[in-house]
């Protein structure tokens, strides 16, 4: 099979007309090979392109040894070796790519030539992409670098590409992962003077195509940094749903977006008053339950709703000081106090073994799980305290 006509490279338009080479089908996807494409097969980093081709959805593209598959799903009619067939390149999914795809190589230089942090980790998704740098970065660090980016994007140099063999590379300055035979073929992407690099990926001619370059994430990440980044397209995207959502926040706390951060101040300081309160009247509730057990009795349970594990270990212990035993039951949880049993181990055995639980124990206390029912439960506890 001869190897696929790559017009991606020479020209960045959608539309095309090719010869169908090949088909093949394998689990319900049809791969067609062409004698040309624009549709580009990934790599790089970047995602493959998706379209059309004719009446089928290209889905996904591969590529081994220079030939190209398109991945197509089956329509109304099929296609023959032979036919000619029309292509179009989702364009506007591309231009997310390729300006994300430019903004990282901006990004990249500039990490490299101003803070000698180099970009170890680069994945691009369908929206943004993150990329690893090799050494730690301070959060001024980082806006000063998204800042370089966007002056760069501003000045409206050229992106240039070019071919060059393993050998013509020698005396060349560039990034790149790894070294090349003299006879493998190299294409270097120039963006002006911030960063050359050997890259496979598509890019926009001009850094002023990249639009804009906002970094919405920054951590720390095996020794160095992971930034997440939006350039173009996607940050607008990303700006557009993070202003819908200010706005309903906006909304619903009556507050415009300058003020949002004061009233979530206010109503997060709010709830925490709320919580206290709260937590000293069910302090309180549990402390009245556990004064209604009689003083000396073998066994006390509660089988309660709505309580956390410290809340359940506190009511157990405010209860051991009146009864031998303290059960409380919460939600298949269990909380066992005694302040008196001398082989509260063994009882718990006991409870867990005829109730299908599980849980630790200690000295005075054990909590875990439980899996009988309410009246399976209370049946034990009944026949205990009996």
């Amino acid at each position: 099979m001869r190897k696929t006509d790559k017009l991606y490279y020479s020209d960045y338009k959608g539309d095309f007309t090719a010869e169908i080479l090949e088909i093949t089908q394998k689990d319900g996807i049809y791969l067609v090979v062409l004698d040309k494409t624009c549709f580009y097969p990934g790599g790089g980093g970047q995602p493959a392109d998706t379209g059309t081709l004719g009446d089928f959805s290209v889905v996904d593209m591969s590529q081994h040894d220079g030939v190209i598959y398109h991945h197509i799903t089956q329509a109304d009619e099929w296609i023959s070796v032979g036919d000619s067939i029309e292509g179009f390149v989702d364009l506007d999914r591309r231009r997310g790519f390729m300006q994300n795809h430019t903004g990282e190589h901006i990004l990249s230089g500039y990490a490299k030539s101003r803070f000698d942090a180099t970009n170890v980790g680069f994945h691009m998704s369908e929206r943004g992409f993150t990329m690893d740098l090799d050494k730690p970065l301070t959060l001024a660090q980082v806006q000063e670098l998204e800042n370089l980016a966007n002056d760069a994007v501003a000045d409206e140099n050229p992106v240039m590409t070019a071919f060059y063999t393993g050998e013509d590379t020698r005396d060349m300055t560039f990034r790149a992962k790894k070294q090349f035979a003299d006879d493998e073929q190299v294409r270097i992407v120039t963006v002006d003077v911030y960063d050359t690099c050997a890259c496979a990926g598509l890019h926009v001619s001009n850094t002023a195509e990249v639009d804009f370059v906002k970094i919405v994430g920054y951590q720390k990440y095996k020794g160095g940094v992971r930034l997440t980044v939006y350039c173009g397209q996607d940050a607008f995207w990303d700006y557009s749903r993070k202003h819908a959502i200010c706005k309903q926040v906006g909304e619903q706390l009556s507050a415009d977006t300058d003020s949002i951060i004061t009233s979530l101040d206010k109503l997060i300081i709010g709830k925490a008053e709320l919580k206290k309160q709260l937590d000293k009247l069910r302090n309180e509730n549990l402390e009245m339950k556990a004064q209604t057990v009689e003083n000396g009795v073998k066994l006390a349970y509660f089988v309660e709703g709505g309580l956390e594990a410290d809340d359940m270990r506190r009511f157990a212990n405010l209860i051991a000081e009146r009864a031998g035993v303290a059960v409380v039951i919460c939600g298949g949880k269990y909380a066992i106090a005694s302040h008196s049993q001398p082989d509260l181990e063994a009882f718990v055995a006991d409870f867990n073994r005829q109730l299908d639980g599980r849980g630790g124990v200690g000295k005075q206390f054990a909590q875990g799980a439980i899996k009988a029912d309410i009246s399976q439960i209370v049946a034990f506890l009944e026949s205990v305290h009996g």
